[in-house]
């Protein structure tokens, strides 16, 4: 149910590292208050499947976050 607009959001958006919960919000339209850890996990599958590569960024702030990184992106020294 969800593949599909996610692979539909990354191809036109085409980023190298994305959040669950921008996935969440931006591909399947879902709200940050509505979403909970199977949600996360689901898309977390999603994007395994698709060969995206989790890991840790720190490009959005000092703190390190979760991400996922669209195959063979190497991480910018953080």
């Amino acid at each position: 149910m969800w593949t599909v607009p996610i692979l539909d959001w990354l191809s036109d958006k085409l980023p190298l590292e994305v959040t669950t919960d921008q996935v969440l919000g931006q591909a399947c339209g879902m709200k940050l208050h509505e979403l909970d850890n199977r949600d996360q996990q689901r898309v977390a599958a999603i994007l395994r499947r698709l060969g995206w590569e989790p890991g840790k960024s720190r490009r959005h702030g000092p703190k390190p976050i979760n991400v996922w990184r669209r195959p063979g992106e190497v991480p910018s020294g953080e």
